[in-house]
């Protein structure tokens, strides 16, 4: 089984070519499936999950990401090493996974920012956003693919930055989150321009 999140705006389905790959190892019919989404659905939310040669396509009501919203950390439930698909829900994360606080996933002893439960874990450092470079176990992620393709480096993060910090995914592109400090602007600045370049991004196909 294959799944993804993924947003439609007018123009088409963000980062397009990033979801359709995750479903490049199902069959033929399932691809066909999402290529017609691809053309026809209406802007919003889906997720999309394939059971053997159906695409399950649900609407969802809004992002479980916002700007601002409280961070914490945790020891991420896959600690281990090698990265891997989209896990549907139900699954580990929903463990660490809190209604209205992103959480950052760490290594065992939580030290070493790995992800965010739901994203990419970015770090505004000396005026740029900067990935979290690890060698444990994460999430191959559509929108962390697209940020490195364009250019956005990595950097070992630790729990104890002090922020701005960042989550980006498919869905709600790149968001600052947590309390804000003097450089808060000048990061929401930067994710502007970076939401910016995913949204041109999107296609029908």
């Amino acid at each position: 089984m294959s799944y993804t999140l993924l947003r439609v705006v007018p123009e088409g389905v963000v980062l397009r070519e990033g979801h359709r790959n995750r479903l490049a190892s199902e069959s033929p019919a399932v691809l066909e499936a999402f290529d017609a989404f691809a053309r026809e659905a209406e802007p919003g939310i889906y997720a999309l999950r394939t059971e053997g040669e159906q695409l399950r396509i649900t609407r969802r009501e809004r992002s479980a990401v916002s700007e601002g919203m409280p961070i914490g950390f945790a020891p991420s439930p896959y600690f281990g090493v090698g990265d891997f698909p989209k896990p549907a829900p139900p699954c580990p994360y929903d463990e660490v996974r809190i209604e209205g606080v992103c959480t950052f996933l760490t290594d065992d002893l939580g030290d070493e920012v790995i992800e965010a439960c739901r994203g990419v874990a970015l770090a505004f450092v000396d005026g740029a956003f900067v990935r979290a470079a690890t060698r444990f176990a994460r999430v191959t992620s559509v929108a962390e693919e697209f940020l490195a393709r364009e250019g956005m480096r990595t950097r070992r993060l630790t729990a104890s930055f002090e922020g701005p910090w960042a989550v980006a995914n498919a869905v709600a592109g790149v968001v600052c989150v947590g309390p804000a400090t003097r450089e808060t602007e000048a990061a929401r600045s930067a994710a502007a321009t970076w939401n910016t370049r995913i949204l041109a991004a999107a296609s029908r196909g």
